[in-house]
């Protein structure tokens, strides 16, 4: 049997006047081979005076353990920190969150993903990150999630305090400890855009950031 003769694949129909590497759904018809589905998460391009990202979403996590202590500095002058009698994990193994990202501020407007309306506008060209803020001790502990260009140091980062050893209560879900700073303000780097370069893609998914919590209380 002959070998099946398909037509040519048509080239990619952009919008008249466009700038190179740009384009929004609505200046293509469906049937040609642009946006007949998403693009890879946090896809990047340029666009009108500034980078433009694709949809994508922050996929998130954070599980607690918490441990008893008992205070065993007469016994044990080696450690001088107490003994574990016991541990749990009283928080359920929840699945994962999605956060969705705002666009250049946490304040700003939400992405949006449906076509065509899939590719976002950012305010200027440069390094893009995403940018996300954790409170541990509030009920959504995700509480801002955001993409922005960077020209420069950007916003600031700040991990999560860590906790020194010891057999003393600790509970940064509560906010029982206020010396330990229970927020935390992080981010990745999707890629770079600048004006007649090619593009960096460093990250081509859906970012993910999992962490576990401890907690501890001292008994009698």
């Amino acid at each position: 049997m002959p070998p099946i003769e398909l037509d040519p694949i048509p080239d990619p129909a952009y919008p008249e006047g466009s700038v190179v590497g740009n384009f929004d759904g609505s200046g293509n018809p469906y049937e040609t081979q642009e946006l007949l589905h998403r693009p890879h998460a946090f896809a990047l391009m340029h666009g009108d005076g500034g980078a433009k990202v694709a949809y994508g979403q922050l996929l998130w996590r954070v599980d607690r353990v918490d441990f008893s202590f008992e205070d065993n500095s007469g016994e044990d002058p080696i450690t001088n920190v107490g003994k574990c009698t016991g541990a749990g994990q009283t928080r359920a193994i929840i699945g994962l969150e999605a956060a969705i990202p705002t666009l250049d501020s946490p304040d700003g407007d939400a992405m949006d993903p449906t076509i065509p309306s899939i590719y976002h506008q950012l305010d200027g060209y440069g390094d893009v990150y995403l940018y996300w803020f954790a409170e541990l001790d509030e009920s959504e502990i995700l509480t801002q999630c955001w993409v922005e260009v960077v020209d420069g140091a950007g916003t600031a980062i700040h991990d999560i305090d860590s906790v020194d050893t010891d057999n003393a209560d600790h509970d940064r879900f509560t906010g029982a400890s206020e010396s330990v700073d229970a927020k935390g303000k992080f981010r990745v780097k999707l890629g770079t855009v600048n004006v007649d370069a090619q593009i960096t893609q460093d990250i081509s998914t859906d970012v993910y950031w999992s962490t576990v919590v401890l907690t501890r209380e001292q008994g009698s």
